[in-house]
């Protein structure tokens, strides 16, 4: 018995020792209430506060003239080139995106639209009108980008990404004010009919490229007749306009 007596004295002072070499507070963490009283959880680290918050992203550089140059060029589908025109198409997006993308290239254009008219079609308009003429233009040249990567194999150059550019044009010309100009006289109803050419269904994509660029300079041509001055912000409806 006596030796018993000792080693239940013995495993006693073990278990002292042992809760004396505890740590208390991690002991205490995992309670609840009391836990993050003792043990505050730590924070969480920034990459998980950031998920869910949009990066700033900047328009990369571009070479404009390029966009449109004077005399036909040995590669009319460049990839490199109309990835770069969508960057800016796809930014264009939004009211947001649309005021910094022809604020930029309101820089290259200068002040008077009709001198280059095609790129001047991209640089900002007070008139609230133009400017959802300019979604049409916009949208075009977005359509055109498509098919250039698809005529190239480039990535991203695919038929779905030329039918979901061209659905966007079936609205604007069915149900916006691009809808509303079908008078005799109306430059719209024509380049609409351009825009949505098919031709590249049956493989023959060059012709939709030339027609979208057919389109897309009538609408140019139009836009700087309506307003030959540019702008530095875009103007809209209900939004006080500044020059």
């Amino acid at each position: 018995m006596g030796k018993i007596g000792l080693l239940v004295v013995v495993l006693a002072l073990f278990g002292t020792v042992r809760c004396y070499n505890a740590d208390l507070a991690a002991s205490l963490g995992g309670l609840p209430i009391v836990g993050p009283m003792v043990a505050p959880p730590a924070s969480a680290p920034a990459y998980v506060n950031a998920i869910g918050t949009p990066v700033a992203s900047a328009l990369p550089e571009a070479d404009f003239a390029k966009w449109f140059p004077a005399e036909p060029t040995a590669d009319p589908y460049n990839p490199a080139l109309w990835n770069g025109v969508e960057a800016y198409m796809t930014a264009a997006g939004t009211q947001a995106g649309w005021a910094e993308v022809c604020k930029k290239i309101a820089g290259a254009a200068g002040a008077d639209r009709a001198a280059s008219p095609l790129l001047g079609a991209l640089a900002c308009s007070d008139d609230g009108s133009v400017t959802q003429f300019q979604r049409f233009a916009v949208e075009v040249m977005a359509a055109r980008g498509s098919v250039a990567l698809w005529l190239t194999g480039a990535p991203g150059g695919t038929l779905a990404a030329i039918q979901g550019r061209q659905g966007e044009l079936r609205v604007l010309c069915t149900s916006s004010l691009v809808s509303r100009q079908g008078t005799a006289n109306s430059p719209w109803p024509g380049a609409c009919a351009k825009a949505l050419d098919i031709a590249y269904l049956t493989n023959d994509g060059a012709t939709t490229f030339a027609a979208l660029g057919e389109a897309y300079r009538i609408a140019a041509t139009e836009i700087a007749r309506l307003d030959p001055t540019i702008a530095q912000a875009p103007g809209y409806f209900g939004a006080p306009v500044k020059k």
